[in-house]
């Protein structure tokens, strides 16, 4: 009875079982990767949708500005019409305090359990957000000229890292499963052994 438990602990320690819709068994540690794609904003200062106060520099403004709306649901409705991500993601503006004047960076950042998943999330979203920035643009009949452009300076399969080992995590939990279970055969055996205690 006690090996019984200890094999059931360890396997749940090891593995997940998602009961919705048909079961499915999956380990519970992976690796993740991370990946980015670099824009830069340039050119006029018109931005597609009316923001509030904008700084004197409002390039670097839009920055944060775009940022926040590259996380929103619209977006992402766009990014998701050619699929599931397989991952997350998330857009960070970074005006790059040390240089003298700002420049108005976007970082979006694409994470999934392998390399080419990150990579192509971190691709897509750039992709889809740019095309939501013009069709705004164009949807507001803002002229070619006065159009904030977005640039990818740094491409996403340029940027790929490993964040996390799932290996790492998995093995202690693993050794200490099997120890786990060695100790309730062994404690099952000497009772067996010994019926008296």
């Amino acid at each position: 009875m006690i090996a019984s438990v200890a094999v059931l602990l360890a396997f749940f320690a090891i593995f997940r079982v998602d009961l919705a819709g048909s079961p499915v068994i999956s380990f519970r540690f992976h690796d993740r990767w991370q990946s980015q794609e670099v824009l830069v904003l340039s050119g006029s200062v018109d931005p597609p949708i009316p923001m509030p106060a904008p700084s004197p520099n409002l390039l670097a403004s839009l920055s944060s500005y775009y940022a926040t709306l590259a996380n929103n649901g619209e977006v992402r409705k766009l990014i998701l019409r050619d699929g599931p991500l397989h991952g997350s993601y998330r857009v960070v503006a970074d005006t790059n305090g040390a240089q003298r004047v700002p420049l108005p960076i976007l970082t979006i950042e694409g994470t999934a359990r392998t390399k080419a998943i990150a990579s192509s999330i971190a691709t897509r979203v750039s992709r889809g957000f740019r095309a939501y920035v013009l069709q705004k643009q164009e949807e507001a009949q803002i002229p070619v000229s006065n159009r904030v452009q977005l640039h990818v300076v740094s491409p996403a399969a340029a940027n790929v890292k490993h964040v996390q080992s799932g290996h790492r995590l998995l093995w202690p939990l693993v050794a200490r499963s099997v120890v786990l279970v060695a100790l309730a055969l062994a404690l099952g055996d000497a009772r067996r052994r010994d019926p008296q205690r």
